[in-house]
């Protein structure tokens, strides 16, 4: 609790974040015969506050508009591989994990 309660309002996803980091070290802990009992994190975590979500998902861009942002986009000076990864995953309706870690061998360029 004095741990994460300063962050847990705050900085809500650092506090989220580190939440998860301390569940992990404290699991492996009590696995090594450090401690026994309750994991001390999820104790925490039933008396933290709830925080309301106050995100709100991006707005999409109209359909309409998409040929224009792809001309600014292919005419901009980012660099050509970050270039063509936007636009592969405009194109692809990929998640943007999935265009990062691709492989060459999983992309079918004829399909």
């Amino acid at each position: 609790m004095n741990v994460l309660t300063p962050l847990w309002n705050s900085k809500h996803d650092t506090a989220k974040k580190l939440k998860q980091r301390l569940r992990v070290i404290f699991k492996w802990s009590r696995a090594h015969g450090y401690f026994t009992g309750d994991n001390p994190v999820e104790l925490a975590e039933m008396a933290l506050p709830r925080v309301k979500s106050t995100k709100r998902h991006f707005t999409s861009l109209p359909y309409d508009k998409l040929p224009d942002f792809i001309y600014k986009l292919r005419n901009t000076s980012i660099s050509l591989i970050n270039k063509l990864a936007i636009e592969f995953t405009i194109l692809t309706a990929c998640r943007t994990s999935e265009v990062l870690k691709a492989k060459w061998d999983e992309i079918n360029l004829n399909n």
